[in-house]
């Protein structure tokens, strides 16, 4: 998603301009995103990946996969910020 927004000189926000929304692609060998997903080893996917993020893996190209601790830390993170919008429900 892009977006692109009006301020005024002052830097506040006026309003939304306009908006681009572009779907992803699935991999061309898979016609059921739900098949795709299930092929995937843990390790290859997104959700594995931004879980370690919030862990602090940096997710650099020469990294390897992330280790346990950076995975505990990233769930420990999710769970912190989950519980903090429990009461804006």
């Amino acid at each position: 998603m892009h977006t692109c927004l009006a301020v005024s000189t002052k830097g506040l926000p006026l309003g939304l301009l306009h908006q681009n929304i572009f779907p992803r692609i699935l991999h061309e060998e898979s016609k059921n995103s739900t098949k795709h997903r299930d092929i995937l080893p843990v390790e290859e996917k997104e959700s594995y990946i931004w879980i370690a993020r919030l862990g602090g893996f940096l997710a650099r190209k020469s990294d390897g996969f992330p280790g346990t601790i950076t995975l505990w830390r990233g769930w420990k993170r999710l769970a912190d910020l989950t519980d903090a919008t429990g009461p804006f429900d």
